[in-house]
């Protein structure tokens, strides 16, 4: 093979697989916390980064090595390395600023359900309001459950769910859900209403968003209620 199209290749294999294994020890960190229930601190994960990296970057180094390309340049092969580490430490960092973006796209989840243009200051202070009860429900969680949420509005969110989802209904959407007009938002939640594999999912999350909203006094002028019960229970 051509050194300078086997260069081409290599690079291009340690800066995919660097990626996806940097952004998928993020995800599986998180799945740990599901399944142990009690890891609640950053420490632990940074701590199983490094090990992870490691294995990966032998588990890399062999693949190249005896499988693929087996009797191509070494030297190549070893250099390459260092692009697959750069771009695993890139996969880490982008998947733990996705994950802080759980907070906006439960916030435009809310507002797209119930926010009005026609009462447009009441509303700013309901949604305001709702937010602030999610918030504090999600702190109340136990940390396996609260991360299993933040998994489902990442997935909820992303670019290749809504263009997935969007492509059953017969439309073609290349944003994530938080990039969307009011009307793709809305279009797009009645989509996973209607999908049998995503009802469940999308009634979590839509229960704990009607919880925080109905929990709240600024909405109940909207539907009558003078607050009664709750006023007798955990609000005073």
């Amino acid at each position: 093979m051509d050194p300078f199209i086997f260069v081409l290749i290599t690079l291009s294999i340690a800066t995919i697989s660097g990626y996806i294994s940097g952004f998928m020890v993020v995800q599986i960190n998180h799945l740990l916390v599901i399944l142990l229930g009690k890891i609640n601190s950053g420490g632990h994960a940074q701590k199983r980064y490094i090990p992870t990296g490691v294995a990966a970057c032998a588990i890399y180094l062999t693949i190249m090595l005896f499988f693929l390309f087996p009797n191509e340049n070494v030297v190549i092969k070893f250099a390459s390395l260092p692009f697959f580490i750069g771009l695993y430490v890139f996969g880490i960092t982008r998947a733990k600023r996705l994950f802080k973006q759980t907070h906006k796209i439960l916030f435009e989840l809310i507002k797209i359900m119930y926010y009005s243009p026609t009462d447009k200051k009441l509303d700013d202070n309901t949604i305001k309001d709702t937010m602030k009860t999610a918030d504090s429900i999600l702190s109340s969680m136990p940390q396996s459950n609260k991360e299993a949420l933040m998994i489902l509005l990442l997935f909820f969110n992303s670019t290749t769910t809504v263009f997935l989802v969007s492509l059953i209904s017969g439309r073609i959407r290349l944003k994530s859900f938080i990039n969307l007009n009011t009307i793709e938002k809305t279009d797009y939640l009645q989509a996973w209403a209607q999908n049998k594999f995503l009802f469940y999912a999308i009634q979590g999350m839509k229960s704990l968003v009607s919880f925080s909203y109905f929990a709240n006094s600024q909405s109940w002028s909207a539907i009558g209620y003078n607050g009664e019960l709750l006023r007798r229970s955990y609000l005073d």
